[in-house]
């Protein structure tokens, strides 16, 4: 999940300016992991849907799991 979440960010272009090894393993802190854990029970095609509405949303600058859960979570049909 946190592979195919930093590999769409840089796909959209709002990919973490990362240059070492110590800042990627930042991005896997304590919070993510719980939260990488929570969303591993989605699908890819849920989550695939919630990252583009959450990559889609104007008003978003900070995309974390945190906030992708947020989006899978409170899918309106």
């Amino acid at each position: 999940i946190l592979a195919d979440f930093a590999d769409e960010l840089r796909v959209a272009g709002k990919a973490p300016g990362f240059r070492t090894v110590a800042q990627w393993q930042a991005l896997t802190d304590g919070a993510m992991m719980k939260h990488a854990k929570i969303l591993a029970v989605f699908d890819d095609d849920q989550l695939g849907e919630a990252m583009k509405r959450m990559m889609s949303a104007d008003y978003l600058t900070d995309f974390n799991l945190a906030t992708l859960m947020r989006f899978v979570k409170n899918v309106k049909k």
